[in-house]
């Protein structure tokens, strides 16, 4: 399969691509949106778009516009990545040959929703991969409370700001179908927005209750 990196594509990427027996080809000229990669007319957009402009580029382009989010460490160019697509089913379905090559294994990365979906997933998994990271490099035993609660209290202040900007993008189903009573999995239509649902109501009533944590 031909494919063209436009862009600062991350070099494992590439790599990874090209192992896998996919001919790449590098367009340094980045296009305004940033970096990504094209194929058979279909755009996996790197660049991590809002969900507004991945909404807005989908419109333009329909079933050919896919938002594709990892975690590209450079050992992924031998392990593969932690993937995150977002896009309508048939840019999903082209996409296929693609996401297989660049996850550990077939089939082995999420459907987060509708284009857009991806990159709000993947910034929610950095957001409480920093807080563990932060907790674990505090070398200060007890911890200094206060100071570890504003941390706390500034992560919950983060995700409802991304949580918020997400529902606002998208049409909010019922509440039967949000998955209000659990954590979202993974057969949730639109797994992006039941996340973002559910860490509203989390942040909601973490941020403006008084009432202690009993036990």
């Amino acid at each position: 399969m031909d494919i063209v990196a436009h862009g600062a594509v991350a070099e494992a990427i590439i790599g990874r691509l090209q192992q896998a027996g996919h001919k790449v080809s590098r367009q340094q000229a980045a296009p305004a949106a940033g970096p990504r990669l094209v194929f058979d007319s279909l755009t996996l957009d790197l660049a991590g778009p809002t969900p507004q402009q991945a909404k807005q580029y989908s419109q333009h382009q329909p079933d050919t516009y896919l938002d594709l989010a990892g975690h590209w460490h450079p050992a992924g160019q031998s392990l593969g990545f932690i993937l995150y697509a977002g896009g309508s089913d048939l840019a999903i379905t082209t996409a296929n040959p693609i996401l297989n090559t660049l996850a550990p294994a077939d089939g082995i990365w999420l459907t987060s929703g509708p284009a857009g979906s991806a990159t709000f997933v993947r910034q929610y998994m950095d957001a409480i991969g920093y807080s563990l990271h932060l907790n674990l490099t505090e070398k200060v035993y007890p911890p200094h409370w206060p100071a570890l609660l504003q941390h706390q209290q500034q992560l919950l202040i983060r995700l409802q700001q991304l949580a918020r900007r997400y529902v606002g993008t998208y049409a909010t189903p019922s509440a039967s179908e949000a998955g209000y009573a659990a954590f979202p999995d993974t057969k949730q239509a639109h797994f992006a927005l039941a996340l973002a649902q559910w860490l509203l109501l989390l942040t909601e009533h973490c941020i403006n209750t008084e009432t202690p944590i009993q036990g």
